[in-house]
């Protein structure tokens, strides 16, 4: 009998700490805003005490595009005279405008022997990363590592600029309507 009053109480504390970790783990999370073009992916959500959603991190994945078939988008880089699209992103280029990008020291050796192996481009909320093939990936965030950046976007011809966070609308100028956008349950650091 006392083996099994040990077994009820042992399962409904485990229940017990599940739910407690549960609810803090969950108040540890926000309702975000997953918006998908093609190789475009942005993140938003309510930020800065605003009541309207924003969207602050975007991310262009190229790995899997062709070089002529690059979303005709450019980037305001800082210091340039005026912004560089993605086709024309190299190495060198980005070298210009932005400091090389130097792993964190808490990373384990070999994710820092593989960024160092590949140019890869940091600053002012704009992240730019080469692979074998040339451009790899492309990063905009304004909100992120607990700072507050103010990256821009333009379309290729730099008529529509816009500065993050970036309303829906301002997302949908520059980069088309979504081909998926849904709710997602993303943690905030």
């Amino acid at each position: 009998m006392t083996c099994q009053g040990v077994t009820v109480t042992g399962r409904r504390m485990g229940r017990l700490l599940t739910v407690m970790l549960c609810a803090t783990l969950l108040t540890a999370c926000a309702n975000t805003t997953r918006f998908e073009a093609g190789p475009i992916t942005a993140f938003g959500g309510e930020i800065e005490a605003t009541d309207a959603e924003r969207f602050y991190l975007l991310r262009i994945d190229t790995r899997e595009l062709p070089a002529d078939e690059l979303p005709a988008l450019a980037l305001p880089l800082p210091g340039a005279e005026r912004p560089v699209t993605l086709e024309a992103l190299t190495p060198a280029e980005v070298a210009r405008y932005l400091p090389r990008f130097e792993p964190p020291p808490q990373w384990p050796e070999t994710w820092k022997a593989r960024a160092r192996a590949y140019p890869s481009f940091e600053g002012d909320g704009y992240f730019i990363g080469f692979g074998d093939i040339g451009l790899e990936s492309v990063s905009l965030c304004s909100h992120c590592a607990g700072q507050r950046q103010s990256p821009s976007l333009c379309t290729a011809d730099g008529r529509v600029c816009h500065r993050f966070p970036l309303t829906r609308d301002q997302l949908v100028a520059l980069v088309g309507p979504p081909g998926r956008e849904y709710k997602v349950i993303e943690v905030r650091y």
